[in-house]
């Protein structure tokens, strides 16, 4: 090797012409005049330390890695592969940065956290026993990103996953699958986050993931809810405002769980529970049903079909309520009721008046119209989240301008439309066809 590093010419093209450079005498790797690279770091024969960047103390760059502008890597780190450092990013400690991986801008990676095919960048953090990994079939661009302010630490894991803003994922927690984190959100504890092909899970504002929660497929938590404990969001459901998911819960279909509500039963189907609402035990609630205000189902309840629990009405024990029937006020069914067909149960204070009609005309239509005005409300919430107020406001009117409005199919156009102008074209086109 000795005679290698005499024999060399002191010139070398990193790429933009030749510069004056040395072959450094552990490795055998190039380093450009203006570079610094102690005798007691590491550079290897195809590695490569060029402009002003530092290469101090025991680190070694392995393999093909390069290292320029004015990064420094330092302490026992390790940049391997075909990995860059770049920019005035910094790797140290007993960091490693592998494969394909971009560390770059003024990111930072350190302690014992390994960067793998994967590109950590702008003023991102990764360190403790984090790790964030790439797939490791390289296709020319990064399926694994932490960018902004973002922030992986602590023995967490994120792998083909992307986190910006002002995210955190740390402590044991899993984000894979081209899951997505960002804002202020956080995911923490032993939480899971996990896509599935196509599908890409979402975290962001200032919501929480933690415990032992999981959150699958096409799932978004956003505003300020909580997921955490046991619980399971999945498949197209949304968990926003001040919701909270926990114990057992269960959340999935194109449910919709929202304001200040608190789940530990189960919600899935097209069924919606807002408000002050909560859902309890091993009760469920699913098909196209609504609870809302400060309605409670529990025990082993089931509100189900087209039914509406609104007011302070309580179904608990193995109560049934289904089809079109509305319960409101402060009734109760418990024990095996069931209240089902166009039935109508009112109870206010302690009168303990009770309207049953099992008549279906009248009656249908009012249910139909109270659950379709507060589904046609949270769409509206969900569009302004996405495309803004303006946009919440023309669709509200061209939903109110619909004899008969598809709200699923306007939530489908939220959730696949890339602008508010093809969200508004999808939905009048919808109500052309509908009238």
């Amino acid at each position: 090797m000795q005679d290698i590093v005499e024999d060399q010419e002191p010139w070398h093209d990193f790429g933009e012409g030749l510069v004056v450079a040395r072959r450094h005498p552990n490795g055998g790797g190039w380093v450009a005049a203006t570079a610094t690279v102690a005798e007691s770091a590491y550079v290897g024969p195809d590695a490569q330390v060029f402009d002003n960047a530092e290469v101090l103390d025991n680190a070694k760059v392995r393999d093909k890695a390069i290292v320029f502008g004015n990064a420094k890597v330092l302490g026992t780190a390790k940049v391997c592969g075909d990995a860059e450092v770049h920019d005035s990013a910094r790797v140290y400690d007993r960091a490693e940065v592998s494969g394909m991986a971009r560390v770059c801008d003024r990111a930072r990676v350190f302690g014992h956290a390994k960067v793998h095919q994967a590109k950590v960048y702008e003023d991102a953090q990764v360190y403790g026993y984090a790790q964030v990994r790439g797939s490791d079939t390289w296709d020319d661009y990064y399926d694994s990103e932490v960018h902004g302010k973002a922030q992986v630490y602590g023995n967490a894991r994120v792998h083909e996953s992307e986190l910006y803003g002002n995210a955190r994922v740390y402590e044991n927690a899993q984000v894979y699958g081209g899951a997505m984190v960002w804002d202020n959100a956080r995911v923490y504890g032993n939480a899971l986050m996990k896509g599935d092909g196509d599908f890409h899970p979402e975290l962001y504002d200032d919501a929480r993931l933690y415990g032992d929660a999981k959150v699958y497929t096409d799932a978004r938590i956003f505003g300020h809810a909580k997921v955490h404990g046991d619980a399971t969001v999945s498949a197209d459901s949304r968990v926003f405002g001040y919701a909270q998911v926990f114990g057992n819960a269960s959340v999935s279909g194109t449910a919709l769980v929202l304001d200040h509500v608190r789940v530990s039963g189960s919600v899935f189907g097209a069924a919606m529970v807002c408000g002050h609402a909560e859902v309890s035990g091993k009760a469920k609630v699913f098909d196209e049903a609504l609870v809302s205000d400060h309605a409670r189902v529990f025990g082993r309840a089931e509100v189900f079909g087209n039914a509406v629990v609104t007011g302070s009405a309580t179904v608990f024990d193995k109560a049934k309520v289904h089809e079109r029937a509305k319960l409101s006020g402060d009734a109760e069914v418990c024990g095996d009721d069931r209240v089902y067909g166009g039935a109508r149960v009112t109870c206010y204070d302690d009168d303990m008046q009770n309207i049953v009609d099992s008549e279906w005309g009248d009656i249908q239509q009012q249910q139909s119209r109270e659950f379709d005005r507060v589904r046609t409300k949270e769409l509206c919430r969900l569009a302004a989240h996405k495309f803004g107020d303006d946009t919440a406001r023309q669709l509200a009117v061209l939903l109110k301008q619909a004899a008969y409005p598809d709200l699923t199919q306007a939530g489908i156009g939220i959730i696949e439309c890339n602008t508010a102008a093809e969200l508004l074209d999808r939905i009048s086109r919808s109500n052309t066809r509908g009238t």
